[in-house]
């Protein structure tokens, strides 16, 4: 092996651990911080309290790090926002407008923008200097195109139930009966939403009335199993707020859901 191949081994080596760092730590958040000032210096983004306005840190290779993942995984970004922040963005809350500031970063870098998914999540932040850390990447959920039946899936603080194209009634499911008896135990006393989507199949007044529908369907079941209608917020979107864009089978797939949240 000559010099010039032995230099450019080790290039692609201390490359390949940089990026690894990246997701380990920053992404994954699994490495310890035993200096909190240096883990904030370092982190590639930051966000302005009561704002989406940023501050980029070493952002090429963390974006880079994202992409390599991107290969092989679609991904989802999560933005976070306080409860106590003011929300001045276009977005329905701060998280979702930080989200998508990362999102646009990221395709302005290459990223394929039908391989990423947004959600937004409220924690409490902890604001250095008036800037947090504010969104986290992470791999993709993954659902079963060919399954006739509805999937739940629960990450980030989110629960989804998703349907199969069309479909607004198919509630024969021991996965879907588990999930909502957990949920009619852990949300006793509080308020739950229910926020309906489609694909982009179909015009939109159908579709508008489809995604209230199987927000419907959810609601009535978890009537039967003893949660106050009182209790229970339906609103149906139809396909005005897609996950990811419409562009393949698998994304219309993912914007086929209910969102349940705990309020």
């Amino acid at each position: 092996m000559n010099l010039k191949s032995v230099l450019l081994l080790f290039a692609l080596i201390f490359y390949i651990i940089l990026c690894s760092r990246y997701y380990v730590c920053d992404i994954k958040n699994l490495c310890p911080e035993s200096d909190s000032s240096i883990h904030e210096q370092s982190f590639p983004l930051r966000f302005f309290k009561n704002s989406h306005a940023y501050v980029l840190g070493n952002f090429d290779i963390y974006s880079d790090s994202i992409i390599q993942l991107s290969k092989f995984n679609n991904i989802e970004i999560v933005g976070y926002y306080s409860s106590d922040e003011v929300n001045h963005s276009e977005y329905e809350n701060l998280g979702l407008a930080r989200a998508n500031v990362l999102k646009q970063l990221l395709i302005n870098r290459g990223l394929d923008s039908n391989k990423i998914s947004v959600f937004s999540h409220s924690q409490q932040l902890e604001f250095t200097d008036s800037l947090s850390i504010a969104t986290m990447v992470d791999k993709a959920v993954e659902l079963d195109l060919n399954s006739e039946a509805v999937q739940i899936v629960t990450h980030h603080g989110i629960s989804e139930v998703y349907f199969p194209s069309n479909s607004d009634s198919e509630i024969k499911s021991e996965v879907l009966e588990s999930f909502l008896n957990e949920l009619v135990q852990t949300s006793i006393g509080k308020k739950i939403k229910l926020v309906g989507h489609t694909d982009n199949l179909g015009d939109e007044e159908s579709n508008q009335i489809l995604s209230l529908n199987r927000t419907h369907t959810v609601r009535d079941r978890l009537i039967k199993l003893g949660i106050p209608e009182d209790k229970i917020e339906c609103e149906g979107k139809g396909s005005s707020a897609p996950k990811v864009n419409n562009s393949t089978p698998e994304n219309r797939s993912l914007n086929r859901r209910v969102e349940v949240i705990i309020l």
